[in-house]
């Protein structure tokens, strides 16, 4: 009896830390990785979708915990995932080091949006590199991408 009390209570134990991840935004696992979605970090619930033809889609971007890939998910369904992340610089490609994940609201021609800023820097040179992932909570079927070169790039084709 003492014996199915302690796996009880492991058991229990084991479901408040995967509860924990729910509530964190951590219980989506995609090839493996534990993911977060944007909407997460910012507190926001996911957007409701229908699978009707014609109705309005849900876009989501869900980061892995180090920020390292990304996934894009249309209706809760991942739908493409990140590549290499590089640019080419001084006739080279660039070696890449993530430098901060940082978050930031504002007001566009969309409206108000969230953004995840993921800041790079060229390990070889210093230039410095940002990818923006921006979501509008009052249009979940929008999501925005833009990348910007910090100190510019020179030199960047073939």
């Amino acid at each position: 009896c003492r014996m199915a009390t302690l796996q009880f209570k492991w058991l229990i134990s084991c479901l408040s830390v995967i509860l924990l991840f729910v509530d964190h935004g951590y219980a989506v696992i995609i090839n493996g990785d534990n993911c977060i979605s944007i909407r997460d970090i910012f507190h926001d619930k996911p957007p409701k979708f229908s699978e009707r033809l014609g109705e309005t889609s849900a876009l989501d971007v869900l980061f892995t915990e180090d920020y390292a890939r990304y996934y894009i998910a249309v209706n809760g369904k991942t739908w493409l995932q990140s590549g290499f992340t590089g640019f080419r610089n001084q006739g080279q490609w660039s070696t890449l080091k993530l430098s901060k994940a940082s978050n930031m609201t504002g007001v566009d021609a969309f409206g108000a949006f969230n953004a995840v800023v993921l800041s790079y820097i060229n390990v070889d040179d210093s230039v410095g590199y940002e990818v923006h992932f921006l979501y509008y909570p009052s249009s979940p079927d929008v999501v925005v991408f833009h990348q910007a070169f910090v100190d510019g790039a020179n030199n960047t084709a073939d």
